[in-house]
């Protein structure tokens, strides 16, 4: 951790984009920062809105740790909350993972004892709410039945009401720290255990759930420690919910993968992208580390159009992602209606689109219809249903 106001007590740098490419504009520290606090383990932001995990701040006991909300204004970032758990107690690592998603905050502690059973080191994760202008506790996830050094939380991420949790030493079902993540999902106020993620071929010290993230319901899973192209090569798996509940629908791994590269030590999706962090790959020398991008394509997705209303017209391939037709004549001004049905095998998404053809005295002109041209199926998901803003130029003049 950084040194600057204590001994690895811990900072975060702040950068911004600007004509000249990213640039530092902050350095943030704890105000009552102290020596191994390790702030800054980890950070998440939203908008204006910032939360940085101390895991081992010692406000409570020795190792209870703490999360702070850092606010942007007119002179730049400054705190204006001091997160902690309300049943905090020693050892607990509150704010190893931390996650924000509009009003609601989401903090891992790995280090937490299960209530009923007095296990060690079962986990847990602490839902905020901005209430008022103050971040209050409303919730506390936990996980059924869990066993000890089970360690939910120690990784989080929060999207759309989907709260997801890494348990890196979870071994139920698998050999000994294979790892899993949990998701959670919000109805009505309330959260409830929704899912177990756990590759089929989990394998002992897997370390599945090192890293996680959410976006528009689909969730990466960091496994840094999967054997399968050598020994702690890495990998991630993609989850999805379908008719007959989560499922993996990819598996994510380093083309040039290597031993000890630890593909999976941390990950982030948004939409279609995905990053996947390598820390100890050799690269540019011993342990430099490595990024990978990976990118869906519209290609993934089987398509079907139809036209629901006005004058018919002929769609040139009724089952691409981008049909063509040609307007009819008309000496008014015509709406027509198509509907849009798109599958990845495992769930199905619907929506229309509807092309105004004005009139006028020239020859027909052909029109494309845009389903998700460039896009993948996460954008697709996402935007089909809250205003059908995924449909980009749907009247596009060839």
């Amino acid at each position: 951790g950084d040194d600057g106001v204590a001994s690895n007590a811990g900072a975060v740098y702040v950068f911004e984009r600007g004509d000249d490419g990213w640039e530092q504009v902050q350095k943030l520290t704890a105000p009552d920062g102290e020596s191994y606090d390790n702030f800054g383990r980890d950070a998440a932001i939203d908008g204006d809105t910032l939360v940085i995990g101390a895991y081992a701040d010692d406000d409570g006991a020795s190792g209870t740790g703490s999360a702070y909300v850092f606010q942007k204004g007119d002179d730049g970032w400054s705190m204006t909350q001091k997160l902690t758990a309300s049943d905090g107690a020693s050892g607990d690592s509150f704010g190893i993972g931390v996650a924000i998603d509009g009003d609601q905050i989401l903090v891992g502690a790995y280090g937490v004892d299960g209530e009923e059973t007095g296990q060690s080191y079962t986990g847990a994760g602490y839902v905020f709410e901005l209430q008022e202008g103050t971040w209050s506790q409303t919730d506390k996830l936990t996980i059924e039945g869990s066993g000890t050094y089970t360690m939910a939380g120690f990784s989080v991420a929060l999207d759309e009401g989907t709260a997801v949790l890494g348990a890196i030493y979870d071994d139920a079902g698998h050999a000994t720290m294979s790892g899993s993540a949990y998701v959670f999902q919000q109805s009505d106020g309330d959260w409830d255990q929704v899912a177990k993620l756990q590759p089929e071929d989990a394998d002992s010290y897997d370390l599945t759930g090192y890293s996680v993230d959410v976006s528009g319901g689909t969730v990466l899973v960091g496994s840094m420690y999967d054997d399968d192209d050598g020994t702690n090569t890495g990998s991630a798996s993609v989850w999805r919910a379908g008719a007959d509940g989560w499922e993996m629908v990819d598996e994510v791994h380093a083309s040039d993968a290597a031993d000890h590269d630890n593909f999976g030590s941390a990950v982030a999706i948004d939409g279609g992208t995905i990053l996947v962090g390598a820390h100890a790959d050799d690269d540019m020398g011993s342990s430099s580390g490595s990024v990978y991008l990976f990118e869906g394509a519209a290609s993934d997705l089987e398509y079907s159009w139809i036209q629901t209303s006005g004058p018919a017209v002929e769609l040139d391939d009724t089952s691409a992602a981008t049909p063509g037709f040609t307007a009819p004549e008309s000496l008014a001004n015509t709406t027509l209606v198509f509907e849009v049905t798109a599958t990845d095998g495992v769930d199905t998404w619907t929506g229309t689109i509807e092309v105004l053809v004005h009139a006028d005295d020239d020859a027909p002109t052909a029109w494309i219809l845009r389903a998700a041209t460039g896009l993948d199926r996460q954008v697709l998901e996402r935007n089909v249903f809250p205003g059908l803003d995924m449909w980009q130029d749907p009247g596009v003049i060839l």
